[in-house]
């Protein structure tokens, strides 16, 4: 299965699936743990700050589709979390939160069916179509942008350099965007070498 095949159908399989998921979960964690029900809250939303927290500082995993079950496994959490705001009181409370936190779950179940095609452009320019090595040892990734959305696309370049312990991890140290760019993606890397080198 290619990456782009893998990509899709596990993420719209994570957003025609997950509203179950979520209810069915919120509803059995307080009777199947009902000792520990607050400590599994926790760590789902233990899971969740980790992988948004990992987004906003620039790391990820170091393959495309780790980084895809990583992004499916915190939107499950927080769908879980979302649906069991509906307990929280006081009641009205509960039920404000639950209402406002599900909205991305009601959005998500309608890119999963019927917005299906935007889901695959959206993964179409996340999937790289390039990785190359640099002579420093760092990973030169080249992803398409605006192809099906601008009359003029190009490539974001992203450069990321493995943890030294920890080398399933990589960190981003560098990036540009080329528009409408007159190299393919294998050239992109070395442009932006040339670029960052001058």
């Amino acid at each position: 299965m290619s990456t782009e095949s893998f990509a899709f159908t596990v993420m719209t399989t994570t957003l025609l699936g997950t509203p179950l998921v979520a209810g069915i979960a919120s509803w059995g964690i307080p009777r199947l743990l009902p000792s520990s029900h607050h400590l599994m809250y926790r760590g789902l939303g233990g899971v969740l700050a980790c992988v948004v927290s990992a987004d906003i500082f620039g790391f990820s995993l170091w393959r495309y589709e780790a980084n895809a079950l990583a992004l499916c496994v915190a939107y499950i959490c927080f769908a879980v979390l979302a649906v069991s705001a509906f307990r929280l009181r006081p009641r009205l409370v509960g039920l404000s939160l639950g209402i406002l936190l599900s909205l991305p779950l009601a959005a998500g179940a309608l890119l999963g069916s019927i917005g299906v095609l935007i889901v695959a452009f959206i993964l179409g320019d996340s999937v790289p179509l390039f990785v190359g090595t640099q002579t420093d040892g760092s990973k030169c990734y080249v992803t398409s942008f605006g192809n099906a959305t601008t009359a003029t696309g190009g490539y974001d370049v992203v450069v990321k350099h493995s943890l030294p312990v920890f080398s399933f991890l990589q960190v981003s140290t560098a990036q540009t965007r080329f528009v409408d760019p007159a190299f393919t993606p294998a050239g992109a890397c070395s442009q932006f070498s040339s670029v960052k080198g001058s």
